[in-house]
């Protein structure tokens, strides 16, 4: 084998090790944007961030629930602020109560009010955010295996004094 064949190879290879690189990295940076049920955000400095929420598989009287957890230095100095948007017109919005509680405070309305509503302030001193999903035991066949996709945005700053 030449020179020139081991070389070819030697960077065929590289090639593909770079590409491989690539996709996880692509697919790890995808993966830190979704609403998990234990989501860690670290707050430095002023910070936003928006999260891909997908609800399916809910039936009448069962609650998903979703942590937000916050970590950084002084992070009881910011000022949490949500905003639902972006829903992919799925039906089960029509469908769903949502909670969100913090140490301090509780939300309460419906999936369609969060995402055709304004901007949600939860106040300074939050460290842990939960959000639960519940479908309603009323609710009936119309429901049954619809879903919907939407997006919350996080942001976090200070407050200037």
């Amino acid at each position: 084998m030449g020179k020139s064949n081991k070389l070819k190879y030697i960077l065929i290879i590289i090639s593909i090790i770079l590409t491989l690189t690539g996709v996880v990295l692509f697919t790890t940076i995808q993966d830190n944007n979704e609403l998990k049920e234990n989501t860690v955000i670290e707050i430095d400095g002023a910070t936003t961030k928006t999260l891909k929420a997908e609800i399916d598989g809910l039936y009448p009287g069962k609650t998903e629930e979703y942590v937000i957890s916050f970590t950084g230095d002084n992070i009881k100095d910011y000022l949490i602020t949500l905003d639902f948007n972006g829903d992919n017109d799925g039906t089960l919005k029509n469908f769903i109560e949502v909670e969100i509680k913090t140490n301090e405070s509780s939300i309460n309305k419906t999936l369609n009010e969060l995402l055709e509503g304004d901007l949600i302030s939860l106040g300074t001193g939050v460290t842990e955010i939960t959000i639960s999903y519940t479908m309603p035991i009323e609710v009936g066949n119309e429901a049954q295996g619809v879903s919907v996709v939407f997006y919350i945005e996080l942001e976090a700053k200070t407050i200037e004094g």
